[in-house]
């Protein structure tokens, strides 16, 4: 049964291979740390978490206020911690240096595909609108859903 441990190991890893920053695996590793330990987490199976609870649970475990900023950073590293443990020790992914070096990796998904920034004019050109990390082999399934993400802010929706 693989537990926090797991990630924390995997973190290590991570940084003495130098696919990821030091900093960021030993940001990571101090937040798993101060959450699972001594808790009621610490043997449960990390496929078998429910994050919004063991937070709930750390934030009712601590004898001193927690800001909300600080529970949300620990949830956020727990969660990329575990969605790269999957992508790289169970579904074998290649880990490259660049998918896990910054920070920022933390709060935004590792890119898979190559991306492009579209800017699209609008209303005779007089708005252009930009779309990011669009990817450059996007499905037809990709497209229509990006659609669907739009249209609501389509006048004629809204009426």
């Amino acid at each position: 049964m693989e537990t926090y441990k797991d990630l924390i190991d995997f973190l290590q890893t991570s940084s003495d291979k130098g696919t990821m920053k030091f900093h960021t695996a030993r940001t990571r590793k101090t937040a798993i740390r101060r959450v699972f330990e001594d808790s009621p987490y610490e043997r449960t199976s990390i496929h078998e978490l429910d994050i919004p609870a063991v937070m709930q649970d750390f934030q009712e475990r601590l004898e001193e206020d927690i800001s909300a900023d600080t529970v949300n950073t620990y949830k956020s590293r727990i969660t990329q911690t575990y969605k790269d443990y999957i992508r790289y020790v169970k579904l074998g992914e290649q880990q490259t240096k660049s998918a896990l070096t910054s920070a920022k990796t933390e709060e935004q998904p590792v890119q898979i595909a190559n991306t492009i920034e579209l800017p699209c004019p609008i209303r005779g050109g007089s708005l252009i609108v930009k779309v990011s990390n669009l990817p450059t082999d996007l499905t037809e399934e990709e497209l229509d859903a990006i659609i669907a993400k739009i249209r609501p802010y389509s006048i004629k929706a809204k009426t």
